[in-house]
């Protein structure tokens, strides 16, 4: 029975090590590799904003450091969030869509003007990278706190440390196994002799 459970909570310290292990992966490779452009993938995309000039309209929620995770759709609609490539520039932002006809997206202002929403720009659909599914507040302070030094540490001594414990335990309890065993047919071919 013991020797069942330690099997049991190494399977589940394995399973939580790898889960470590591929989370910080993606936290690195996001770092690196696609911190000021989205990663895209099968029509999905994640991007870190980068501005607070959303903050200024205040409908759509999102601030600098959020991530957000979009979706590349055929069409786009009033207050759709989307990140769209900076014609001229190659940089992203995010705004609100204002209209979308046929091959253009008419974007938001991040400011009001008396008590009007107002058209900031016109892009082509084809510049639009994808719209809002989801928005992960404050990922990057997140992502910098789960990074950092004395968390990565933590949960290495953590996960690992339980993987040893269970691996010895499990040697201790097959080891005790084994002598009990032994001293068994000790004690059966000790009965046979009488």
């Amino acid at each position: 029975m013991k020797l069942k459970v330690v099997k049991i909570i190494e399977i589940i310290c394995t399973c939580l090590a790898g889960l470590l292990v591929v989370g910080f992966s993606l936290f690195i490779i996001q770092k690196i590799a696609f911190e000021d452009k989205p990663f895209e993938f099968l029509g999905v995309s994640g991007y870190v904003v980068d501005s607070d000039d959303l903050k200024k309209s205040d409908n759509s929620g999102v601030s600098k450091g959020d991530f957000i995770i979009a979706f590349n759709k055929s069409s786009y609609e009033k207050d759709d969030l989307i990140i769209y490539v900076e014609e001229g520039t190659n940089k992203y932002k995010v705004r609100e869509v204002f209209s979308a006809e046929n091959d253009t997206v008419q974007i938001k202002s991040p400011y009001i003007i008396a008590g009007e929403e107002m058209v900031e720009k016109t892009i082509s659909k084809a510049d639009v990278v994808g719209a809002k599914i989801i928005v992960l507040k404050d990922y990057v302070s997140f992502r910098q706190t789960a990074l950092s030094l004395p968390v990565i540490i933590t949960l290495c001594v953590v996960f690992f440390g339980g993987l040893i414990v269970c691996f010895v335990l499990e040697k201790v309890f097959e080891s005790q196994l084994k002598n009990q065993k032994m001293n068994e047919e000790k004690i059966q071919e000790e009965e046979k002799k009488l």
